[in-house]
């Protein structure tokens, strides 16, 4: 697990060296850390799009929860507001984007709770994201706005076209 974690890169030789090392191991793909971490979930909050594609094509688990908070590759890279990993979780499976974690939150609970305008309106206008979504403490991400411009967004939907145009 040690080598795969020190292999996380997005350069086209570090997606190389995971994609190696995963299949000399396939055990790696799902392997935690001390932390109950996976490398998909390390790779996801650092926005490693190249990585996380590469541990999925290796059978990584997207929908694996961290032991110690429930939380998941998607709702890491939600919270910290990386698109990149976003993206390449949604687009190996877009039915990730309304997945729960251990608290019942989804990723746009974590993008809303980060107070990420951009996230939330890429959840919501690319992927789908239900906004209705209610987790274990009966809150739905509006529940968990802070922002006018969330507020906004959660209330009237992201617009259909771009701002400023007629």
């Amino acid at each position: 697990m040690d080598a795969l974690l020190a292999a996380l890169d997005d350069s086209p030789p570090g997606v190389l060296r995971v994609r190696t090392l995963c299949e000399q191991d396939s055990t790696l793909a799902n392997a935690l850390d001390n932390f109950g971490t996976s490398a998909l979930m390390h790779a996801s909050l650092m926005g490693q799009a190249g990585c996380c594609s590469a541990l999925l094509a290796c059978s990584a688990d997207p929908r694996l929860r961290r032991a110690s908070d429930g939380a998941t590759a998607l709702t890491l890279a939600a919270a910290s507001c990386k698109p990149a990993s976003i993206c390449a979780l949604l687009q190996h499976d877009a039915t990730l984007v309304d997945a729960v974690d251990g608290g019942g939150r989804t990723a746009l609970h974590h993008a809303v709770a980060a107070g990420s305008v951009s996230t939330a309106k890429y959840l919501l206008g690319r992927w789908g994201a239900d906004d209705t979504v209610v987790d274990a403490r009966g809150d739905s991400p509006l529940h968990l706005c802070t922002s006018p411009k969330l507020l906004l967004l959660l209330a009237h939907g992201p617009p259909s076209r771009p701002l400023g145009r007629l």
